[in-house]
């Protein structure tokens, strides 16, 4: 309930969130580390430090005194070991690999560019890593690390140059526009001579590697295609003396995670399975000597994954490996109606459910028995905590942002709504307003997520809370088109049918009786951003209107981003689809003389997902064709569309306060206290 004597969130809280990431547990289960990334106040970039976790006595605390950023930690077999990347003797930002063994650091690498990800083979006698190279520069150059002016010098140079371009596929979103040119590559560390060695030295970018249980081979993601197929990778397997086989061939693999080692001669990795318009993300088993992979994970599986894909909480960083080999298992991360949890695939194909539901599970480490996991609820940002399997119990090993307890928490209700159409449950919440009066009515703000093969998970979001603290309810739901609500709720997306479940969900929000019909507001980023864009374009029930990653053309999208291969299927070209939305209903600006709703339009300069010119062709269009309808345009420089989860800080409190002013003074909302 809410606790008036508290105070309300403020937007500087956001500056103080501790993000829990990269769980580590050792194989006895007796000790545990994570990440723990805070912002740097100085630059408002996110800084990584390890944390130690005794699971005897149930401590945690960090483990070093100084502010050198260190990150990805892996206990040794013996768990006397730990290894971890840190830039520490390094340029900022460019880390070597590192041990702590007795309480002495070592490093391990001197690499030019530094590592990027690196896992331990199951004796605990090498490692595997993937490291960047500028492939130009020449393989003699790669052991030699650069300092901090030898950087800065090369850098420089490097601007200097222009970028060649001969891809159809030129330019991401993760690499904010055109990459830089590295070249990830493949190698591994011998931890007995310190002999590092390069498997790799060629044009595609490896990904993920990791040892088979002998220590004989490595797998990894490596990415040879060209065309609309560029960030499709393929399962491959190197030998230690850089031979290579691959296992797959442009599939649709998630690639965001290494693949599982079965045993010496198959492997498990995720992928969608597609058929037609449908897909859903399942487990294929690939076998070394050859063949197709075969699909492993139970059709009737109740539950979406592996890998799930939420959007709409408090998280940051690399959540950690989330598909492990166990016991006679795989454990993998997945969900079921917005709550994404942990799994158990037996080899015998039995899936269980291992944690419990209305809950977000953000990452896992397992050892025997037990269970380090990154958990967050909706009402407190993730915290550390273990589970027994065997006994059920689970204890909290941290309190992070413990600055929440001061906090007001508005009162939140889960809701199943019935469709209009009367097929589906329309799952959500609405959120009160902090310094809830019964008897008043409020302005209230609907909230629609990306992607739109995305969901709210059952977690914290500080976006929604602190739009709650400045006196308006929130409304938030999975219209279809989201997943974890299984097949046949995955369509409808772009038709029409999940603007009618937003409305009728808002609509039974309303119907609580606190909510003021009169001052309503709508926002969203990203596939959120183009809904919001849809619904003032075909009601005039909205006050204002904050569209965030605006998408209103899908058809000049092709081209200015990587929208085209994530959207579309490169296998019927994207030229003809895009171009085909212009006839569609999937480009919203046709329909701008229809609106009315005073609109905010937030972008980042850098967004190569929704690209900037979305947001320019929405404010021009407004302004040549509405110029009696009020409207605003922020833009957010070298920030990309992940900038409201994993933008500079000080840009993240500057687009919160921009959309929560607008909606105050179109909704006649509160300041803040």
């Amino acid at each position: 309930m809410n606790d008036k004597t508290k105070r309300r969130l403020k937007l500087d809280d956001l500056l103080a969130v501790e993000y829990p990431a990269s769980p580590a547990l050792s194989r006895d289960g007796k000790k545990g580390a994570f990440v723990r990334w805070q912002a740097d106040l100085n630059t408002g970039k996110m800084a990584p430090e390890i944390w130690k976790l005794n699971l005897d006595s149930m401590e945690a605390g960090l483990l070093f005194s100084d502010s050198c950023g260190r990150m990805l930690p892996r206990f040794s077999p013996d768990g006397e070991t730990l290894y971890y990347l840190s830039d520490r003797e390094s340029s900022p930002r460019v880390y070597q690999l590192w041990m702590l063994r007795q309480g002495t650091e070592t490093r391990l690498t001197s690499l030019r560019h530094g590592i990027s990800w690196f896992s331990l083979s199951e004796d605990g006698e090498k490692i595997a890593f993937e490291a960047p190279f500028w492939l130009e520069e020449g393989k003699d150059s790669a052991f030699t690390s650069l300092t901090g002016k030898e950087r800065e010098k090369w850098e420089a140079a490097r601007a200097r140059k222009p970028i060649e371009i001969t891809e159809v596929m030129y330019k991401f979103d993760e690499t904010y526009g055109i990459p830089d040119g590295s070249i990830s590559q493949l190698g591994y560390l011998t931890l007995s001579t310190g002999e590092v060695r390069l498997l790799t030295w060629e044009e595609p970018q490896h990904h993920f590697p990791t040892f088979s249980p002998d220590g004989e081979r490595i797998a990894c993601w490596r990415f040879p295609h060209d065309g609309w197929k560029k960030k499709r990778g393929d399962l491959t397997v190197y030998t230690l003396d850089g031979a290579f086989k691959t296992l797959t061939d442009g599939s649709a693999a998630l690639t965001d995670n290494p693949p599982v080692w079965m045993d010496n001669e198959a492997l498990l990795f995720g992928a969608y399975l597609i058929n037609g318009e449908e897909f859903s993300p399942t487990f294929y088993k690939a076998n070394v000597a050859g063949g197709e992979p075969e699909v492993c994970l139970p059709a009737d599986a109740d539950c979406y994954g592996p890998g799930a894909l939420c959007i709409g909480h408090t998280a940051y960083g690399y959540p950690g490996e989330l598909n492990q080999r166990g016991q006679g298992e795989v454990l993998f991360q997945a969900a079921d109606k917005g709550s994404l949890g942990v799994y158990s695939l037996s080899d015998d194909g039995k899936v269980t459910a291992l944690t419990a539901k209305g809950i977000c599970i953000q990452g896992f480490a397992a050892a025997g028995q037990k269970l380090l996991l990154v958990k967050g609820t909706p009402s407190h940002i993730a915290d550390l905590f273990l589970l027994d399997r065997e006994t059920g119990a689970e204890t909290q090993l941290t309190h992070l942002n413990r600055w929440m307890d001061e906090i007001q928490m508005p009162e939140l209700t889960e809701m199943e709504v019935p469709s209009a159409d009367g097929k589906v449950q329309i799952h959500g919440w609405v959120l009160k307003p902090a310094g809830y009066t019964e008897g008043e009515k409020y302005p209230a703000v609907l909230d629609i997520h990306g992607g739109p093969e995305c969901f709210y998970p059952f977690d914290w979001w500080f976006e929604l809370y602190y739009l709650s603290a400045r006196g308006m309810a929130v409304v938030w739901c999975d219209p279809r088109g989201s997943v974890s609500y299984g097949k046949e709720y995955e369509a409808g997306a772009w038709d029409g049918t999940a603007y009618n479940d937003l409305m009728t969900f808002l609509d039974a929000a309303i119907q609580k009786g606190f909510i003021d019909e009169n001052r309503l507001g709508v926002t969203g980023g990203s596939y959120g951003g183009y809904m919001t864009n849809y619904v003032i374009g075909h009601t005039h029930r909205f006050a204002a209107a904050v569209s965030q990653r605006n998408l209103c053309n899908r058809a000049t999208s092709y081209g200015t981003g990587d929208m085209g291969s994530i959207l579309e299927d490169p296998f019927k070209g994207c030229y003809q689809s895009l171009m085909g939305r212009m006839r569609g209903r999937s480009t919203t600006i046709k329909t701008i003389d229809f609106i009315t709703t005073p609109l905010l339009i937030l972008h980042a300069t850098n967004d190569y997902r929704c690209s900037f010119e979305q947001g320019e062709q929405m404010f021009i269009a407004m302004k040549d064709r509405r110029s009696d309808v009020p409207v605003r345009f922020a833009a957010f420089p070298g920030e990309n569309h992940g900038l409201t989860r994993e933008g500079n800080v000080y840009a993240q409190t500057g687009h919160l306060r921009e959309m929560a002013d607008w909606f105050t003074q179109y909704l006649k909302a509160e300041e803040e206290e």
